[in-house]
């Protein structure tokens, strides 16, 4: 009876011991942004949420090499800066720190160093930033804080690099830009267009109102929002789906989205034309970017790998970067 005992104990140890393990690997996690040259992926490693870093993936001519990202841990959201030699990665670290911290980074023959970093305000959290095309305004969401309570949520923007701030009284969230002095707010259902001119924003107008109404970028200038099984450019309908539409990615000319059965990715041009369709899996495979300069899809499997695929070529799907390399 003794030995049926310890075999149970020593067989518990052992599943603990492997859960242990399965918790304490890597894994990756977003948030994603592309490079403006489509040579480099910003994305956060680590075991969970909780404990992840940023990492900069850079990709040339077939090889892949990972930089971690100095002076900032968990992240509430990464931009790439447009028109920055070398370039430069803006990182809002997570509210969980005391404090939250803008921290811009350089990223140059292979390493990160830090250009800036500013304190937020101890009432203020903010998520989600944007530049402009030139690179000169960055906008932010906004989160009021009252007593350990997020109270409203607000467009913040900044034109000194992240240095200072203006909170405007404007409602909403996941800012983005058509122009560098125009940029469109998702807020409940509607989505606002504001203007960003002489340090001063203000709404113009509500672009659309409708239940579900989904932001999801700029294609050749023009908004695109996602209504339902309609995808939307600039008011007019670029395509239609039968299916429910799971993960949507703009860049330049053309639009990449996921279909909710059957792990197709569709690639369309900013005509609405079907460039590409390519079976990726299922929901264990998510679409993290698009590639308009390269033409590549760039996708995440079982939270262990990055992939990518040539929309044009229509080649196999093959891994640039696997985690297990940290391990």
């Amino acid at each position: 009876m003794a030995a049926v005992f310890l075999l149970a104990f020593l067989i518990m140890l052992a599943v603990l011991h492997l859960a242990g393990c399965e918790e304490s690997s890597n894994q990756i996690g977003g948030p994603f942004a592309i490079s403006p040259d489509d040579e480099k992926i910003a994305m956060t490693i680590g075991p969970d949420w909780r404990h992840s870093r940023p990492y900069v993936l850079e990709l040339n001519n077939g090889s892949s090499q990972l930089i971690p990202v100095q002076r900032a841990n968990l992240t509430q959201g990464m931009a790439w800066r447009p028109g920055a030699s070398p370039p430069e990665l803006l990182v809002l670290t997570s509210s969980s720190e005391e404090p939250q911290r803008v921290v811009l980074i350089r990223v140059s023959d292979g390493v990160t160093s830090t250009v800036s970093s500013w304190d937020v305000p101890a009432n203020l959290i903010m998520y989600d930033p944007v530049w402009n095309p030139s690179g000169k305004i960055l906008a932010v969401t906004v989160g009021k804080i009252s007593k350990g309570t997020v109270k409203g949520i607000y467009l913040g923007i900044s034109y000194d690099n992240g240095k200072s701030f203006t909170i405007t009284d404007i409602p909403g969230k996941s800012s983005v830009w058509t122009n560098n002095e125009t940029l469109y707010l998702h807020n409940g259902n509607d989505i606002l267009e504001v203007e960003v001119s002489n340090k001063m924003a203000k709404v113009r107008k509500t672009l659309v109102s409708a239940e579900g109404v989904w932001l999801v970028g700029a294609l050749k200038g023009e908004i695109v929002y996602i209504q339902g099984n309609d995808i939307y450019q600039g008011g007019q309908l670029l395509y239609h789906l039968n299916q429910k539409i799971r993960m949507c990615r703009v860049d330049g000319s053309y639009l990449a989205f996921k279909v909710a059965r059957g792990g197709d990715v569709v690639v369309l041009d900013d005509k609405g034309n079907v460039i590409n369709k390519k079976s990726v899996g299922n929901d264990t495979t998510k679409l993290v970017a698009l590639s308009s300069a390269n033409k590549f899809v760039y996708l995440m499997k079982n939270e262990q790998s990055i992939e990518r695929y040539s929309f044009v070529d229509d080649d196999e799907i093959s891994t640039v970067f696997d985690v297990g390399i940290l391990k």
